[in-house]
């Protein structure tokens, strides 16, 4: 989580302006034009333009900078930073397009520096497609965009600024977002620091400073390291002395403070908890810090009826955990959906285990996609890295034509970037899954209850032809 002094960082949620788009390509209206009507973001547009309403609109509002923000400073960079907008984004400030993102689910910025010239007035326009549908041969499974997962088929379809957004300033190094990655390694001690930053701004040598922090406040290690010229991603490794355990009994957290200066000027400082745990597939046991495990999961689908998106509030998360707890459960199987950042930094807190599903569904897997989902997928995956509740991580699920080719290179990035999941290229039944890529056997069963006893037998005669490996019926 990005955390910047309050003269650093302005929040645009609250009052907008939105407007439906008639025809594609047509160009906005101007303001105080009678079409425009009253929003509060972030929200699912549904909530003003009714739950029908599926296409494109614009969405503006218009903002004055802070005296504190306009200093003379050539090498201060203003971006506009957006949590998840669904779907396909193009972006103005000041009648410059500054701009366009498309996939759901994914934090982004955009550098507004330019569009601004020095000037005090920030106007905002934003036109938002939600569908955003690729273009597919015949014959090929259509459900929109190519990571929208099926949450807008089974559930209410959400579009527009759904989670929030703001202005941020920072020197000319900042990180990408979800560019702060942390990796503690529960058997050593150590923990590492990568930062990943942005290209326009990696010109600029500079420094990352790193404090650890327990539970209690308490200094665990720090340390720092320096940025040359044109690096683009930086590390620091640290080590903890016996390292307390986060596991769903004793949710142990510490916090890594992350400092990035441009030179001697502070840019961004940034805070990221984590937990030390290890979690292995052994034979056909799941170990958790070297014992064993049995998940009891739920599939969550994101169906949220009074906030249309996906956005259960963290009251809402927290008594459905307590519930879920009471009940037994001890996972959340999010069912190719992402919730907001909160969702996972409550898990963490209350130990909640995470089986996250990339929002892959059915879509189009010709080789035109595949430099797309390579980007989004790096994307999911830097959203996965740091929270230790997050146990297993599948690529897709129940895909009936995954391209070979962009599995192979799933599983061989998400081994690189997540060393500590379980990971699956596909979630399903056993006629779609490679066993040599996933680490463990899983089985979608929608037989008829009146042959449960034989379809029981089959499968494990059907695992017993199969290397041992744990097994979940997901």
């Amino acid at each position: 989580m990005v955390n910047t002094p309050a003269s650093a960082s302005i929040d645009l949620c609250g009052p907008w302006e939105i407007c439906p788009q008639a025809k594609e390509g047509e160009v906005a209206p101007a303001a105080g034009d009678p079409c425009w009507r009253p929003i509060t973001l972030p929200c699912a547009w549904q909530t003003v333009l009714g739950t029908d309403f599926h296409g494109a609109a614009w969405l503006r509002r218009t903002i004055e900078l802070p005296g504190s923000w306009r200093d003379d400073n050539a090498t201060d960079r203003l971006w506009l930073c957006f949590e998840s907008v669904a779907t396909d984004l193009r972006a103005c400030v000041n009648g410059k397009e500054v701009g366009r993102h498309v996939g759901d689910y994914l934090p982004f910025q955009f550098d507004i520096t330019a569009a601004l010239a020095g000037g005090s007035v920030v106007e905002i326009l934003l036109c938002i497609d939600e569908i955003a549908a690729p273009k597919v041969a015949p014959g090929e499974l259509q459900s929109g965009h190519i990571t929208k997962g099926f949450h807008d088929v089974i559930s209410i379809q959400h579009g527009g600024v759904w989670q929030p957004m703001r202005l941020s300033r920072t020197a000319r190094l900042c990180a990408i977002p979800n560019g702060v990655g942390v990796h503690a390694d529960l058997s050593t001690g150590n923990v590492r620091i990568d930062v990943q930053l942005e290209p326009r701004g990696a010109a600029a040598p500079g420094s990352i400073q790193v404090v650890l922090f327990d539970e209690t406040g308490r200094r665990m290690a720090e340390g720092s390291t320096n940025i040359a010229e044109h690096q683009l991603i930086c590390s620091l490794s640290l080590q903890v002395p016996d390292p307390r355990r986060w596991s769903p009994s004793e949710p142990n957290l510490y916090t890594a403070e992350v400092r990035l200066l441009d030179v001697d000027q502070l840019s961004e400082i940034y805070e990221v908890r984590f937990g030390f745990r290890s979690i292995q597939a052994v034979g056909t046991q799941i170990l958790l810090n070297d014992s064993p495990v049995f998940l009891r999961g739920i599939l969550h689908w994101g169906h949220e009826p009074t906030h249309i998106a996906p956005t259960p509030t963290p009251a809402e998360v927290r008594r459905q955990f307590q519930t879920l707890k009471a009940m037994g459960f001890n996972l959340v199987c999010l069912c190719m959906w992402y919730p907001p950042r909160y969702f996972y930094e409550i898990a963490d807190e209350m130990g909640m285990l995470v089986w996250q599903e990339h929002p892959v569904w059915q879509s189009p897997m010709g080789p035109e996609h595949r430099d797309e989902y390579e980007r989004l997928f790096t994307a999911f995956m830097r959203r996965d890295r740091n929270h230790p509740s997050v146990i297993i991580i599948s690529a897709t699920c129940e895909h009936p034509c995954f391209d070979p080719v962009l599995a192979d290179w799933w599983w061989r990035t998400a081994r690189r970037r997540l060393p500590d999941r379980l990971l699956q290229v596909q979630t399903a039944n056993f006629a779609l899954t490679d066993p040599e890529q996933t680490d463990l056997h899983d089985e979608h069963t929608y037989e008829d209850s009146n042959r449960w006893v034989s379809y029981l037998d089959d499968l494990q005669a059907h695992l017993a032809t199969l290397p041992p490996k744990p097994f979940v019926m997901g």
